[in-house]
């Protein structure tokens, strides 16, 4: 049986707090995999324990992992379609060039450092009805049951980081319900979260972004193509390939 943090609606949780109760409980390592009910994924790397990360989970409370929070993310992006290519492209139409949420309309994962290739602080935000700034400069995130998860430490200017991650969640949703429509697919309901705070910015079709992805892979890898291939591919001769694939497009 895993061990619990017992905590009620009032209490604070943070990181020091964390730290301390992971070092009573290193022998509950398992292995866990992100999900809807992931609502923070906390950093531990600095701490010298057996245990890499620990994930504060909606069901399970408390969870130890030898794996580290840059792992942990890599295999949640490596397992889902929305890869990160697509949201880059939507965070470069919305004008945006900070990477800090990954949004997946029903569900996003929010880092306190941004993407910047090494191990931090995540939350996943459709498990936080709100977050705020403390008069000590802390900055709290209270979850749907009432957890209060507080943070000394995260990048400058995060609260207006954040409102960009809700807004490109709140696109990257439109989007999507425009596409399952048109498979006569229904998305997973949003939870009454923080992300219905979210606002879209962009307005563009899923096809129209699916064309803008499409021409900038095959314009990237142009020359990898014309070396495996052996060809030599003049701009003229690309404009035709696209010319193709958008014909392909219209006609299925």
């Amino acid at each position: 049986m895993m061990p619990r943090f017992n905590f009620d609606s009032r209490h604070v949780l943070n990181k020091k707090q964390i730290i301390a109760w992971a070092k009573e409980n290193l022998k509950t390592l398992i292995d866990y995999e992100l999900g809807i009910n992931t609502v923070a994924v906390i950093d531990l790397t600095s701490c010298q324990l057996v245990a890499k990360s620990c994930i504060v989970d909606a069901e399970m409370g408390l969870i130890l992992t030898e794996a580290t929070t840059r792992q942990l993310m890599n295999n949640y992006f490596a397992g889902n379609d929305l890869n990160l290519v697509f949201q880059d492209l939507l965070r470069q139409r919305l004008g945006k060039k900070a990477k800090h949420c990954y949004s997946q309309g029903y569900m996003a994962f929010f880092s306190l450092h941004g993407y910047r290739g090494a191990n931090c602080d995540w939350l996943g935000l459709h498990q936080v009805k709100r977050c705020q700034f403390q008069g000590d400069g802390s900055f709290q995130a209270v979850s749907l049951d009432g957890l209060t998860l507080e943070f000394d430490d995260y990048a400058p200017r995060l609260g207006s980081r954040l409102t960009e991650s809700l807004n490109h969640n709140r696109t990257m949703l439109n989007l999507l319900t425009e596409f399952a429509k048109g498979f006569g697919v229904q998305l997973p309901k949003l939870k009454k979260s923080i992300l219905q705070a979210g606002e879209s910015e962009l307005q563009v079709s899923f096809s129209e972004l699916i064309r803008e992805l499409i021409e900038k892979v095959i314009r990237y890898n142009s020359d990898f193509i014309c070396k495996e291939a052996g060809v030599l591919w003049t701009e003229t001769d690309i404009e035709e390939l696209l010319k193709k694939i958008w014909r392909w497009f219209t006609l299925h």
